[in-house]
């Protein structure tokens, strides 16, 4: 699959948002490590990235 580099970047910035995103998730001294994450605000800032970088 070809992408432009914009596309390319905006994929990027996508993950590199997620990653930190998970990051401070997961640094939650509640959260039990490879649980399945429920959080409606992780949710809505993944729609927010994804709506942000990927469209």
């Amino acid at each position: 699959m070809l992408h432009t580099q914009r596309c390319d970047e905006g994929i990027k910035q996508f993950f590199q948002e997620m990653y930190e995103t998970y990051i401070k998730y997961s640094m939650n001294p509640f959260y039990i490590i490879n649980s399945p994450i429920k959080s409606p605000a992780f949710d809505q800032k993944a729609a927010l990235y994804g709506r942000k970088y990927l469209v």
